[in-house]
């Protein structure tokens, strides 16, 4: 219902966000003022003595925040699409392929992980952006969070994935019969 650019214009405001609130005493009492003056030396001495420690909680604080938030959404996800397809009456259809149930299941489960990258790629640009007030020493630690949200992802959609698939009519999910 949302068009995909203003979703992924959501998605990096939102980081934006969250990266601005990592410094809002600093940039609302100290940084702002100087700029207002003009006084751009003082701002860029400003930039330059900004504590890194400061700057390596907060991207580990964003990149939480999208293992969080990216693991959740892509678990949902997968966990109902082949729901979904009931639901819509196009997994009977989608069975009637050459395909097994598992090539299908695991066509959905790549396109989902595959949908959600770019919002991931949205989301860290500015968590990199970050990292460049404390020259460049949290890049290792922004790098291991986007790495291990898209471990995330893909873990998350294979267990969410593991429901089975059921297509027989005369057994209910996990091997329940009807009769029982």
């Amino acid at each position: 219902m949302i068009p995909g650019w203003l979703a992924k214009v959501g998605v990096f405001s939102f980081s934006l966000i969250l990266a601005a609130t990592a410094f809002q005493t600093f940039l609302q009492y100290t940084l702002a003022p100087a700029l207002q003056r003009g006084d751009f030396a003082l701002a860029y001495v400003l930039l330059r003595r900004i504590n890194g420690q400061n700057v390596t909680s907060e991207v580990s604080l964003m990149g939480f925040v999208l293992l969080l938030i990216a693991a959740v959404v892509v678990g949902v996800r997968s966990g109902s699409c082949v729901a979904t397809e009931k639901q819509r009456k196009t997994w009977d259809d989608l069975i009637l392929t050459p395909l097994s149930i598992e090539q299908i299941v695991g066509q959905k489960r790549w396109g989902i992980v595959q949908a959600a990258i770019p919002y991931l790629v949205v989301y860290s640009l500015p968590m990199f952006g970050l990292c460049i007030f404390d020259g460049g020493a949290s890049i290792p630690v922004a790098v291991a969070w986007t790495l291990a949200a898209v471990a995330a992802l893909v873990v998350v959609s294979r267990l969410a994935m593991m429901i089975p698939a059921e297509t027989d009519e005369h057994r209910q999910p996990f091997g329940v019969s009807k009769a029982a």
